[in-house]
């Protein structure tokens, strides 16, 4: 996987950049799925972890993401914040 927010391939050295195309976004048009920001570079959240057969994606950008995960558990995503209307309730974020 891809974790291209951390500026690291997984499993790679910092510095290690991803080249997923798939993962980032540069489209300075598309807001951030969380707070709605526009023209930031968007990485690619699994709403529910990959590790728990999640493949519903949305597009936030590098501190929403960060955010998430820093805060989050791959088990409460999965069973408590597996929607983005979910996350954008929880008071944390």
């Amino acid at each position: 996987g891809c974790f291209a927010q951390f500026g690291r391939a997984e499993g790679g050295r910092a510095g290690e950049l991803c080249h997923n195309n798939d993962a980032v976004r540069s489209d300075l048009e598309t807001p951030c799925a969380l707070c709605g920001r526009k023209g930031l570079v968007l990485t690619r959240h699994h709403l529910r972890p990959r590790s728990h057969g999640g493949e519903e994606t949305a597009w936030l950008c590098g501190g929403c993401h960060r955010q998430v995960h820093a805060l989050f558990s791959n088990r409460t995503l999965a069973q408590e914040l597996d929607t983005v209307d979910r996350l954008r309730a929880h008071p944390e974020m």
